[in-house]
C-alpha cells in the first residue's frame, strides 16, 4: 500500500506542484533592498477561507520590505 501511495503521487500533477520542495536545489540568497519605506512591497492572496458576511471568501495582505508594516483586505468571490 504503501508503494502504491509513492507510485499515486509521482503521477500527480497537484502533488508535484504544491510537494513539500526538501529536494529542490538549494540557491544564493540575494539581498533586497529598498531605497525608502513603501516603495517596494510583498503580496499574497490568501483563500478560499468560509464565507463571511458580504461574500467575502479570500484575503489580499500586503508587506512593505522596509518597515514590515502590513495591510490586509478581505475580498469577495
Amino acid at each position: 500500500m504503501g508503494q502504491d501511495a509513492k507510485e499515486f503521487v509521482k503521477k500527480c500533477e497537484k502533488c508535484q506542484i504544491h510537494g513539500d520542495m526538501h529536494n529542490a536545489p538549494p540557491t544564493e540568497l540575494s539581498l533586497i533592498t529598498t531605497p525608502w519605506p513603501f516603495m517596494r512591497w510583498r503580496m499574497d492572496l490568501l483563500g478560499p477561507f468560509k464565507m463571511a458576511p458580504g461574500q467575502l471568501k479570500y484575503l489580499i495582505v500586503a508587506v512593505d520590505y522596509c518597515t514590515k508594516w502590513v495591510e490586509a483586505e478581505a475580498l469577495a468571490k
